[in-house]
Parts: C-alpha cells; sequence; structure tokens
C-alpha cells in the first residue's frame, strides 16, 4: 500500500539522518584531534629549532676551548725551548748551575705535561665537535620531517574542508528529502481519505 511505501521512506530517512548525525560527530572528533596533533607538532619543530640555537652555543664553545688549547700548547713549546736553553746554560755554569739545572729539568718535565694535556684536550674537542656536528644533522632532518608533517597536515585539513561541504550538503539533501517525505506522507493521507 502507499501507506507501507511512506513509512519505508520514512525509516530510511531517520536511518540516513542517524547516518549523517554520526559522521558529523566523528568529523568533528577527527578535527579537534588533528588540530591537537597539529599544535603538539608545532611545539616539536619550536623545541627542534631551540636545539638548534643550543648546538651552535656548544659549537662556539669548543671553538672558544679549542683556541685556549692552542695558547696552551704554544706555551707549553715555548717553555720547553725556555727549558732546553736553561739546561744548557746551566751545563755550560758547570758546578754553580747544577741546582739550576735541576729546576730546569723539573720545567722542562712541566712543558711537556702540558703538551701532553693539551694534546689529550685536542683529542676531545675534536670528538665533541663531530658529536655536536651530528647533533646539528640529526636535527636538520627532524626539522625537515616537522616542515613535511605539517605540509602534509595543511593537506589534511585543506580535504577535512571538503570532507566538511561534502556532509554540509548531505545534511542540506536530507532535509529537503525530510520535507519531501513529510510532504508525500500527508498526499498518502489525504489520497488516502478520500478514497
Amino acid at each position: 500500500t502507499m501507506a507501507d511505501g511512506s513509512a519505508q521512506v520514512e525509516a530510511a530517512t531517520h536511518a540516513a539522518t542517524d547516518a549523517t548525525s554520526r559522521a558529523t560527530e566523528l568529523r568533528v572528533a577527527t578535527r579537534e584531534g588533528f588540530e591537537k596533533v597539529m599544535a603538539e607538532v608545532a611545539l616539536l619543530t619550536a623545541e627542534v629549532d631551540g636545539l638548534e640555537t643550543c648546538v651552535e652555543g656548544l659549537a662556539h664553545a669548543l671553538d672558544r676551548v679549542g683556541r685556549v688549547a692552542e695558547d696552551i700548547a704554544s706555551v707549553a713549546q715555548m717553555t720547553n725551548m725556555l727549558a732546553l736553553n736553561a739546561q744548557v746554560e746551566a751545563a755550560r755554569a758547570g758546578s754553580a748551575g747544577r741546582g739550576f739545572m735541576v729546576v730546569a729539568q723539573e720545567v722542562k718535565a712541566m712543558s711537556e705535561r702540558t703538551a701532553a694535556a693539551t694534546n689529550d684536550i685536542g683529542q676531545t674537542l675534536t670528538s665533541l665537535r663531530g658529536a655536536a656536528e651530528q647533533i646539528a644533522a640529526t636535527n636538520a632532518r627532524v626539522l625537515a620531517r616537522t616542515g613535511a608533517m605539517q605540509e602534509e597536515a595543511r593537506s589534511h585539513a585543506s580535504l577535512n574542508t571538503q570532507v566538511d561541504r561534502a556532509l554540509n550538503e548531505v545534511n542540506d539533501q536530507q532535509a529537503q528529502i525530510d520535507d519531501a517525505r513529510r510532504a508525500s506522507a500527508q498526499s498518502v493521507r489525504v489520497v488516502e481519505g478520500g478514497i
């Protein structure tokens, strides 16, 4: 009968309305989740940018330490040369220079230890510079990846906007179908009442 057909249309309309409502709720939840992820990516990017500044500061500090170590090595080398000259002069002085010879030997030993220590500092600085360069390279890769993630997210945001428009169109069409169903149901009642 016409009433049965009208009831089926009404049931289908309600089911479509329910599905559209669920889709809208999911869209809202997805958008909120997406916005949270984007906020976290933005925070991560800011942190990585800050890390880059720290790494640059570390590199400058290592350079300063390297220059100081070079100065110390230069002083140690000059001290060693002075100690050698003092030993030569003490040897020329004979027995009168023996005390001076002992001091010259001690100064020479200290300059050799200083040279060895500055060599160790140099090697350590080389290792630290290598580690800082690796950190900087990793940081650059992370920045590139977060940039790519942000670009991908912008693309998804555009898709979300398109989904919003499509769901709004479906809602509008659903409202038109519901209006048509009501009008049809009214017409069926009028026709059935006239029969």
